[in-house]
């Protein structure tokens, strides 16, 4: 593996270069880190430099886009096309210049969901935009975009590597301990002692707590879905078909405008004709039928169908979790989680069920707040929404942070150390 040239660690060059027909976007930085370099960090067994992510998503309004990254071997510039691998140059606490240079006169703005690297770039007068991202203590993928009048231009995902610890091994490592000594903890509920608790709100939601809540309210869950299914919310829609007339029993006005656009479909029939033109009579080969119909994908069943399939999951999880924990096997939960799922999957073979299609947008309906059945099922939905989201959205939030993830691992290893000591 070749090293960095001498000088380099501290000398700023071009990392990202984007070219358009409507801007220019360099990115420039250091692209080695002193410490990774001293600790020889974010290597493979073979001292290879291991893989970035990158990826760019282009607008078609950008017409032709040339795309170039920064490579070890030249010490430059190299043509790059979407997913091939990149070399990792983009650290954390380090910082990065960003300058899109704009070649016509459409206005530029730069957006991250981060309050503060969004401030950080700004326009410089009428055609650049530029600024300073440094992402502090964060690594993993990051996000930003270049937009024209709120409207999407360029998205360029990249990846950021810790200083300090190596990323695919040491972080991951620290990561995958922490996962685990979080789901040690939640399974404590299953000991031998329990508290009487309440309802409270919550903005991230322990697995011992969901599971908890779906207990007592399971049972009013599956009944209410039960009362649904008598009388299940529907919409009236009408299937429109082309049938011989002789066929049709009921031929509605709108025949009138379609044998007015499809005149082949009439045939002179001067004794039973019903259309007259001049002096001859026709009579229609084909009519359209309409014919009306219930059906059950409505939101409303979509949602109790979207709400149900969560829960099996979680139910699903809980039970793998449970079964890879070293812990003295239990066959009476493992019989209550298979109960529990059995009964979800026999409702989700309702007809009403069955036909609901993806829940696509959740809307608050009167049907969801009045309607018998569906206003139970709702109200179990607001106990369980925040159990719904369990430790997976927590982690994938905050975890990015080192060095709040470093002080989770030391406080909960300590918190393990602790308890082998005290059973000994």
């Amino acid at each position: 593996m070749d090293s960095p040239h001498s000088g380099s660690l501290n000398q700023a060059v071009e990392l990202l270069r984007v070219e358009t027909e409507l801007f220019t976007l360099y990115v420039s930085g250091r692209p080695f880190h002193p410490t990774v370099e001293a600790l020889q960090l974010h290597r493979s067994a073979d001292q290879e430099w291991v893989n970035a992510q990158l990826g760019l998503v282009c607008s078609e309004r950008l017409g032709d886009v040339q795309i170039k990254v920064f490579s070890p071997e030249t010490y430059g510039l190299v043509d790059w096309q979407p997913g091939e691998t990149v070399f990792p140059c983009f650290y954390e606490t380090q910082s990065y210049e960003l300058v899109i240079e704009s070649k016509t006169e459409v206005k530029l703005s730069f957006y991250h969901d981060n309050v503060l690297l969004r401030q950080a770039v700004k326009p410089l007068g009428g055609s650049l935009l530029a600024g300073v991202l440094n992402f502090g203590n964060e690594v993993g993928l990051t996000e930003w975009e270049i937009r024209s009048e709120g409207q999407q231009l360029l998205r360029v995902e990249m990846e950021i590597f810790p200083s300090k610890m190596d990323y695919k091994l040491d972080y991951q490592n620290i990561l995958n301990e922490v996962n685990a000594q979080i789901y040690n903890l939640a399974f404590d509920f299953l000991r031998r002692t329990y508290q009487l608790t309440g309802l409270r709100e919550t903005q991230h939601q322990s697995l011992t707590e969901f599971f908890t809540i779906l207990q007592y309210i399971f049972r009013q869950l599956l009944d209410a879905v039960e009362r649904i299914n008598k009388n299940p919310n529907y919409a009236l829609l009408q299937d429109r078909r082309l049938v011989d007339a002789n066929r049709v029993k009921k031929a509605g006005r709108e025949n009138i405008r379609e044998l007015a656009k499809h005149p082949e479909r009439l045939r002179e029939d001067m004794n039973h004709g019903f259309i007259t033109i001049g002096n001859r009579s026709y009579a229609a080969t084909h009519l359209m039928e309409t014919r009306k119909r219930l059906g059950y994908d409505t939101n409303e069943n979509r949602f109790i169908r979207w709400m149900l399939e969560r829960i099996h999951g979680k139910l699903k999880e809980l039970k793998t979790r449970w079964k890879t924990k070293s812990r003295t096997a239990d066959p009476l939960l493992i019989k209550r989680l298979d109960s529990m799922l059995t009964q979800i999957e026999r409702v989700l073979k309702m007809d009403f069920l069955r036909e609901a299609g993806v829940l696509k947008q959740m809307s608050v309906t009167l049907v969801l707040q009045m309607a018998p059945g569906y206003r139970e099922v709702y109200r179990c939905y607001l106990m369980l929404l925040k159990g719904l989201s369990i430790q997976s959205d927590l982690f994938r939030l905050s975890m990015k942070d080192v060095a709040q993830l470093y002080e989770y691992w030391c406080f909960l290893k300590l918190n393990q150390l602790w308890g082998r000591s005290i059973s000994w």
